[in-house]
């Protein structure tokens, strides 16, 4: 069969399903999706820059100061967010056109340490000290309506995972208690070790999803950078939620983010549901070493039906026979009975 593949599932009365996603799985990204982990990441990259952007600029010649200018928010957002960290420093020094080596001798990561020699290697671990020593002092802040939804889907049959760039998804997710919300975590440490390409690449979300066993035209990606809306696209998954909580709007609409919402207290479960790309608007059956002149009649696979009248729900189980017509050279579908259950 290809096109729509028929999908069942059996219906309990005495625990009746409200909702029935048209997708098998969801990953999400963490900073931002499920905390805001944006001001302690951003009061470490701003710590960590500014200190080695006051010394560069102390040693650098007259009318060439400015690009050791203050790094600045829109730097955090246009260049660090949602970043592997060492490609958000590659990715901020080069704007400002600074070069640095990839390593060098100097091991120093102590943050009041100055060192005697800079890389991006250790700016990276510095970066490191700079938000354990944030997140130990003012913690972190969890979005309810996110966790709200995930749990609500879980309950309704679908597969989660996160997909982080952080090396600190694991550290963050214990201590917000939210460990036990994902089926499988893909982040900065699993990327480092399997080789793992960063956003834009897709390389996360489809390692993610061949964890959970879902392939991605089944599966939806919840971002909150557009880098990361990139990478749900390249990686052929079949909707890229871009969850706007920066006022970001017309740059995830470029990225071709197929639902932006604010917050998911927002938006409704149906309405994401209603926004999930089909991937066929009709049916297709495909047999082969069919011969319809010796066999005329063959069975074909039940197919669900659901609709609703005034408050219900009802779903219908359809078993068709399919009879080869050779007059009209066509197929008769033929209806064989009718199960009907009623979903409150």
């Amino acid at each position: 069969m290809y096109g729509r593949t028929a999908s069942f599932r059996s219906c309990s009365l005495e625990k009746p399903v409200k909702f029935f996603p048209l997708y098998r799985a969801a990953l999400s990204e963490l900073d931002t999706v499920f905390l805001d982990t944006a001001p302690p990441n951003a009061e470490s990259w701003t710590n960590l820059f500014n200190q080695f952007l006051e010394a560069q600029c102390k040693a650098a010649e007259e009318g060439n100061k400015d690009k050791f200018r203050p790094f600045t928010q829109d730097d955090y957002f246009k260049y660090v967010n949602g970043l592997p960290r060492s490609d958000g420093i590659r990715s901020f020094l080069a704007s400002r056109g600074i070069t640095l080596p990839e390593t060098s001798s100097d091991r120093s990561t102590h943050p009041d340490q100055p060192s005697m020699s800079v890389s991006v290697e250790s700016l990276a671990a510095k970066k490191q000290v700079y938000f354990e020593r944030t997140l130990k002092d003012k913690g972190v802040h969890v979005f309810d309506s996110t966790v709200q939804f995930i749990e609500e889907i879980r309950r309704a049959g679908v597969r989660t995972a996160v997909a982080s760039s952080s090396k600190n998804c694991l550290l963050i997710l214990q201590r917000a208690g939210l460990e036990h919300l994902f089926d499988v975590r893909v982040d900065g440490n699993v990327s480092e070790y399997l080789h793992l390409k960063g956003k834009p690449q897709p390389d996360i979300f489809l390692k993610a999803a061949e964890l959970l066993q879902i392939p991605p035209r089944k599966a939806i990606v919840v971002e909150d950078a557009v880098a990361g809306v990139q990478a749900a696209i390249n990686g052929g998954f079949a909707m890229a939620l871009a969850l706007d909580r920066t006022n970001n709007r017309e740059q995830f609409v470029a990225a071709s983010a197929q639902m932006i919402i604010e917050d998911f207290s927002h938006v409704s479960l149906a309405q994401i549901n209603d926004a999930f790309p089909r991937i066929s608007p009709s049916w297709t059956l495909r047999w082969n070493a069919f011969v319809p002149e010796r066999e005329l009649l063959r069975e074909v696979p039940c197919v669900w039906c659901s609709f609703r009248q005034k408050t219900q729900s009802f779903r219908m189980l359809l078993p068709l026979s399919l009879q080869w017509l050779s007059n009209f050279n066509c197929f008769q579908f033929t209806l064989k009975c009718v199960c009907l259950s009623c979903v409150s």
